[in-house]
């Protein structure tokens, strides 16, 4: 019984990569159960972090090794 309006710990998320239009799913888990390969980020990670709160049509900025990624929250599965 997730909320549908704003990405939570344990959320499925779909983001559309604003540099690239590449759409990536994940699901919002705790350090311990993180698994990039299968779609589950740490919330504690810089883009769970940004992540959290956020509502679908919001676009987080994570700043990476590389610079700033920008996403947008399409929706909240």
């Amino acid at each position: 019984n997730l909320p549908k309006d704003r990405a939570v710990f344990g959320s499925r998320v779909l983001l559309e990569n604003m540099e690239t239009g590449q759409d990536v799913e994940y699901q919002l888990v705790g350090p311990d159960e993180s698994d990039v390969e299968k779609g589950r980020i740490s919330v504690v990670s810089p883009l769970g972090r940004a992540l959290l709160g956020t509502k679908p049509g919001d676009e987080p900025v994570v700043e990476v090794p590389g610079g700033k990624r920008s996403y947008e929250l399409v929706e909240i599965l």
